[in-house]
This record gives C-alpha cells, structure tokens and sequence, in this order.
C-alpha cells in the first residue's frame, strides 16, 4: 500500500509543540519562508533538526501571500473605476483582490484619479448647462482657462473660475 506524501506549509514560527505535533502527525515536508527559517534557525534549531532527523523535509520558499502588484491593464482599469466612481470595497470584490492590494497599486497614482474624478464632473457640469441652453462663449472661456489651471494643478484659482462659472449659470438661469 502507497503512503501519500504530505506536506504542510507555514508563514510563522512553529513552536516546540507545534513541531511534535507535526511529526506526530506524519508529514513529510514543511514549506516556509526564508524568513520565519532564519528566525527558527535563531530561536529554536532544535525544532528545525528534530524535523530533519524523523524525516521531515524543509523547503524555503520566497513566496508569502498574494503578490501586492497586479498588472498594468488591470491597474489601468482599476483607476479607470475609481474615477467613474466606483468604490474600493466593490473593484476589490469584483477582481477578487483585497482592498489593501489595490491601494498599494493606487496610492501613488491618487492625485492624478482626483483630477480627473474633478475633470468628470466639470465635463458633465459643462453638458448640463449645453442641455440647459446655459452654455455661451464666456462660458466657453472660462472652462478654458479652468482646464489651464487644472493642468498646472493650480486647483485654488481653478476653484475660481469653477465658482465663478457657478454664479455666471445661476444669473442666467435667473434671468
């Protein structure tokens, strides 16, 4: 009869008990990473020779987790959804990756998903008052000049301009 091989994997250190139970238990190999082996190493060589002698093997591997980095296209849609406004917790649940994973691959690229989350709202602003019959040259010039200062990241004076496109569509409206 075929004895199946058995192996255990691990990401922290085991304890004295932990090791006996493993022998006990019957495995023929344990993976871990290079890191908790150093520290075993350090802390309990003892455990560490206790395997290798009832025949268990030790493999180290690099490999902890799932990898932080996702691939470009996916970055590249991921950004896309958080400026279309869609949450970090739904983008998590729909690519099956957890919230932390996606904000290690946005968080240097949040000033850029700001502006253009701003640049959306200004453009569907801009549609409404075309819809409304609100939109004229001086309007025209003043997005203008708000696309000018959102390129050169001046938000305070494009704070201006956006307040005072505001106040030009209320007047006429009211007029």
């Amino acid at each position: 009869m075929e004895k199946n091989y058995k192996t255990i994997h691990t990401v922290k250190y085991l304890s004295k008990k932990e090791v006996d139970l493993i022998i006990k238990q019957g495995y023929d190999e344990i993976t871990m990473p290079k890191s908790v082996y150093e520290y075993m190493g350090r802390k309990n060589k003892g455990a560490l020779n206790r395997l290798l002698i009832f025949g268990v093997d030790i493999s180290i591997t690099d490999a902890v987790g799932r990898p932080k980095k996702v691939e470009k296209d996916l970055k590249n849609k991921i950004i896309e959804e958080i400026v279309n406004g869609k949450s970090i917790r739904k983008i998590a649940e729909e690519h099956d990756l957890k919230k932390s994973t996606i904000w290690d691959n946005v968080k240097d690229e949040m000033e850029k998903i700001k502006q253009e989350r701003f640049r959306k709202m200004i453009y569907e602003y801009k549609e409404l008052l075309i819809q409304k019959e609100k939109y004229s040259e001086y309007i025209e010039t003043l997005f203008l000049e708000l696309e000018i200062y959102l390129s050169n990241n001046e938000l305070k004076k494009a704070e201006k301009v956006l307040l005072k496109i505001i106040e030009y569509s209320k007047k006429k409206i009211n007029v």
